[in-house]
């Protein structure tokens, strides 16, 4: 099956910074299969890149199958973070250019991002 030409796939490093993924008409077939079917997740498996080819702007894969690397598969369920300590967030409530913006208040606005009011929505 012959999917989106337009879908780019891009890999994430260890710096948090992304390259295209340079893949023949197959190999972008069957990399979108396997996100049907669950056997990659993107954003969380690894791609066995090794034997690809690297400059500054793309990784081309050689020919063939799309290796995934078995010890870094995403474990099931959630993939929660782990943070310790004060973290500082803002909230900011926008007008557009025409003079548009959400009616909520600013205290509902911190109690949908913060959860700092009072719920009867316990379940």
């Amino acid at each position: 099956e012959d999917m989106d030409g337009d879908t780019v796939f891009e890999c994430l490093d260890n710096n948090g910074m992304t390259t295209v993924l340079d893949m023949d008409k197959e190999q972008k077939n069957a990399l979108h299969q396997m996100i049907r079917d669950g056997s990659i997740v993107p954003g969380k498996t690894s791609l066995d890149i090794s034997q690809a080819t690297r400059t500054k702007n793309k990784i081309s894969l050689p020919p063939g199958k799309i290796n995934i690397k078995a010890k870094n598969r995403a474990p099931p369920g959630r993939n929660l973070a782990t943070i310790t300590g004060t973290k500082r967030f803002l909230a900011i409530k926008v007008e557009d250019t025409n003079g548009l913006q959400l009616p909520d208040s600013t205290a509902a606005i911190s109690d949908n991002i913060f959860g700092t009011g009072h719920h009867n929505d316990a379940v």
